[in-house]
C-alpha cells in the first residue's frame, strides 16, 4: 500500500485480494497460467486415490466460483491463445493480452549425432503425468528393446513398481536440474504426450 506500482497477482489462487478496496485505483494484473477449474477436472479425472479425486472435484467447484473474481483485474496475461478466447468469452470487457510463458532456453543446445534412449519427463506426483509415464510403458515401451527413461518429481510407488519389472524402463526419481538438462541433451528422442 506504500507504493502506486501495478499489482501482479500469479495464478488464480493468487487474487484473493483483486477485489479488496484499497487497491481499487490500482493498476492489477492478472498472470493467468491456466483455466484452473478445467486443470483440476483433469486432474480428478486422472486420480485414482477416491480421497484425491474427492479433493479435486471440491476444488473444480470452488475454481468456478472463484474465478469471476479476475474481472477485477485491469489487465489479464494469458499463455494460450485458447485460454485467451476463454476468458474473452467470460469476460468480454477486460482487455485480455496472449502472453506466452518464459523460459530459460535461448538457445539450441541440442548434440549432433544420436542419443541412446527415449526420454518422458514431469512432475510424476501429477496424476496426469502418472497416467502418461505409464500409458508410454504399457504400450509403447514395455516390450520394446529401446531404452526409456522416465525422470521426475516424486513418483508415486505404484509408478515405481510398475517400472521395476520393465527392464529397458529405468527411473531418475527427482532429478536437480543439471542432471535433467544432461538427460534432455543425452537423449534421441523426447516424449511429450
Amino acid at each position: 500500500m506504500k507504493h502506486d506500482a501495478p499489482i501482479l497477482f500469479e495464478g488464480l489462487h493468487s487474487c484473493y485480494f483483486l477485489t479488496d478496496v484499497r487497491i481499487k485505483n490500482r493498476m492489477k494484473i492478472y498472470r493467468e497460467s491456466n483455466i484452473e477449474h478445467q486443470y483440476y477436472w483433469y486432474l480428478f479425472e486422472s486420480e485414482k486415490n477416491v480421497f484425491k479425486k474427492i479433493f479435486f472435484l471440491s476444488e473444480y467447484f470452488k475454481l468456478i466460483s472463484f474465478e469471476k473474481t479476475v474481472k477485477f483485474s485491469d489487465l489479464m496475461l494469458v499463455v494460450s491463445e485458447a485460454d485467451k478466447k476463454y476468458l474473452q468469452e467470460k469476460f468480454p470487457k477486460n482487455k485480455i493480452i496472449y502472453l506466452p510463458s518464459f523460459h530459460g532456453n535461448e538457445k539450441i543446445t541440442s548434440k549432433t549425432g544420436k542419443g541412446n534412449y527415449v526420454l518422458y519427463h514431469g512432475n510424476l506426483s501429477v496424476p496426469e503425468n502418472e497416467k502418461a509415464a505409464i500409458y508410454l510403458m504399457k504400450n509403447i515401451f514395455s516390450n520394446s528393446s529401446i531404452p526409456f527413461k522416465i525422470a521426475g518429481l516424486h513418483p508415486s510407488e505404484r509408478l515405481k513398481k510398475i517400472i521395476s519389472v520393465n527392464k529397458n524402463i529405468e527411473l531418475i526419481e527427482n532429478p536437480n536440474d543439471i542432471k535433467m538438462q544432461d538427460l534432455i541433451a543425452n537423449a534421441h528422442i523426447h516424449l511429450l504426450i
